[in-house]
């Protein structure tokens, strides 16, 4: 009789292992399908999250269509990204200098009257519309590691310690005027005083004049006598002259090239393509969105139900 008992159970343990081992079993494969399906779910989650950040980017450029400021930086973006990333970084980390550090004076000056943005920007270079300007040695070395170094950009860095105020013009400007010259370029520019500095020591912008009007060859004779004016722009022409002292008050040559049409500095209506482009990049998220949807709710609803089997088995299991 003991005999038979000790066996029978014998057989029920055996039977109980066999139940548990099943149960791991199938505890294994609702834990495996349930992360499964969970990561599909993340996935698309993480994907839904992307597409906002891509949507808030595009309305935030969007916006700055709007802006003269958002056009130029967008218009620097396409000529020169490498620029345009610098600035990006300096705006973010301008406490970390000395003194300020003066973006592109592309961005950071401006023409004070349209009519003149052409001639004004005839005496300029593309470097002088798209340089950094630094105040001190130790910002320029520093910038320089920065832009160079560590993010590898091809960008221009000028550094200018002289003030805006000690540029002298030549002539006073009812002299100026009396030679049929309006006015010297540094007077239609407007911008931070160490940028008009920068430009004035490279350009000599304090020095070089405009006028709106053409003018004759008399007009241009008295210029080149005076001597005191060596560069200027007049109607469609820019003129550069060059003395050579050294070899007598002959020896001068002067250069004579058209005025192109600026660049920049002008009043620009939005970017009608541009804005379409970012539309349309727009509406195609939005799509994403609206197809992501359903499949994300099937599979939420299908771990919803695979953790609510699982948690069904669990408390079935505590027979065991």
């Amino acid at each position: 009789m003991f005999l038979v008992c000790l066996l029978h159970v014998e057989s029920i343990c055996h039977h109980t292992d066999i139940l548990k081992r099943e149960q791991e079993h199938l505890e294994r494969d609702a834990v495996n399908e349930i992360a499964e399906v969970d990561e599909k779910v993340t996935a698309f989650r993480i994907r839904g999250n992307e597409i906002r950040k891509q949507q808030d980017q595009i309305h935030k450029e969007l916006a700055a269509l709007d802006s003269q400021q958002g056009q130029l930086l967008n218009q620097l973006k396409k000529i020169n990204p490498d620029v345009a990333r610098g600035w990006e970084w300096l705006k973010e980390n301008q406490g970390s200098f000395e003194k300020e550090v003066f973006g592109p004076p592309m961005l950071t000056c401006s023409v004070n009257n349209p009519r003149y943005s052409d001639l004004v920007q005839s005496v300029l270079q593309a470097d002088d519309f798209m340089c950094f300007t630094a105040q001190t040695r130790a910002d320029h070395k520093k910038l320089s590691n920065q832009f160079y170094k560590d993010m590898g950009l091809s960008v221009t860095i000028r550094t200018c310690f002289a003030s805006y105020d000690s540029f002298r013009r030549p002539m006073e400007k009812a002299a100026l005027n009396d030679l049929c010259l309006d006015g010297y370029v540094v007077d239609y520019l407007e911008g931070p005083d160490t940028v008009l500095a920068m430009l004035c020591a490279e350009k000599k912008l304090h020095a070089s004049a405009v006028a709106l009007a053409d003018l004759s060859d008399a007009q241009f004779e008295r210029i080149q006598q005076g001597e005191k004016i060596n560069q200027f722009a007049a109607g469609k022409q820019l003129y550069r002259i060059t003395r050579r002292r050294e070899y007598g008050p002959g020896a001068v040559s002067t250069r004579v090239s058209q005025v192109p049409k600026g660049r920049f500095w002008t009043d620009q209506p939005v970017d009608a393509a541009e804005k379409a482009e970012l539309l349309g990049k727009l509406e195609v998220l939005k799509n994403d969105i609206i197809e992501m949807k359903p499949h994300y709710r099937e599979l939420q609803e299908q771990l919803n139900q695979l953790k609510a089997r699982r948690q069904e088995a669990l408390e079935k299991s505590v027979c065991y």
